[in-house]
């Protein structure tokens, strides 16, 4: 009997050293990220275009080649794109502009014709376009150096209301408007969603309409109302989600409100 008591308490013992001397498991943290989500995220262009440099083989990690998928560490890897390390900016640049007619929607031309970025300064010379607005439209563009809302206003899986001022040729009739919202109608193949409309102005020469889109397909209203007989004459894009053109003269900008930015990304 007392050799088994000597035996429980020794080993009862053992087990609260045990217990004592045990080290916690720390949980390990990654602050990995996919790299095209990385480069959005520090200004230097959407998701979608990263993903085409990373496919091209424009972007380096540590001095090697990333694939589509690929994780990197934000704070610790160099990341090389085109030939420039990027790094984070302290703040992001939200700009409004108010397009005029002749300009490229994009950050530099080829053929050295004028871009947006010819209206812009020097210190918003980083900033990237938001989506595209052809060349013979005008109106509202956002231009930011932030890729998460860049790309929320871009990807197809975050809908944002987009209302263009559009002056037709002719008089369209009620039935041929009617199809704006049937969601029947098809381009390349596609069916557009419904496209929600509002005439503002008619005469036999022209007419002015409010077309409400929450999908961007190249060049989609000239193509829808070429297809219905009555070309575009003119086009003007005024709001973009909760950013509307208003008073801003053509050619100017301005920088978006903590509440646009806010509404845009989701936050509220």
């Amino acid at each position: 009997m007392k050799k088994t008591t000597t035996k429980s308490s020794i080993t009862g013992s053992s087990k609260k050293t045990a217990a004592k001397t045990a080290k916690p498991v720390e949980p390990t943290t990654s602050t990995q990220e996919r790299i095209q989500k990385i480069i959005a995220n520090f200004g230097y262009c959407s998701r979608r275009h990263a993903e085409n440099l990373i496919s091209e083989g424009k972007v380096l990690v540590n001095g090697k080649k990333v694939t589509l998928g690929q994780k990197a560490d934000p704070i610790t890897d160099e990341i090389k794109v085109e030939g420039n390390v990027i790094k984070k900016l302290k703040t992001h640049l939200y700009i409004a502009l108010n397009k005029p007619k002749e300009y490229l929607s994009t950050v530099e031309d080829y053929s050295d014709r004028k871009t947006v970025m010819d209206l812009l300064p020097k210190e918003f010379q980083k900033t990237k376009p938001a989506g595209r607005l052809d060349y013979e439209s005008q109106g509202l563009i956002i231009l930011s150096t932030d890729g998460t809302l860049i790309n929320r206003i871009t990807h197809p899986k975050f809908p944002h209301e987009k209302v263009y001022e559009v002056v037709v040729k002719g008089k369209p009739s009620r039935e041929t408007l009617k199809k704006l919202t049937s969601g029947t109608l098809k381009l390349h193949g596609y069916t557009l969603n419904p496209m929600p409309y509002k005439v503002l102005d008619s005469n036999e020469r022209h007419t002015k309409v409010e077309l409400t889109l929450t999908e961007g397909r190249k060049r989609q209203i000239r193509k829808v109302f070429e297809m219905l007989g009555h070309p575009v004459a003119k086009l003007l894009r005024t709001r973009i989600g909760p950013v509307e053109l208003k008073s801003l003269k053509e050619g100017k900008y301005r920088e978006l409100t903590p509440a646009e930015i806010s509404k845009i990304l989701g936050d509220s």
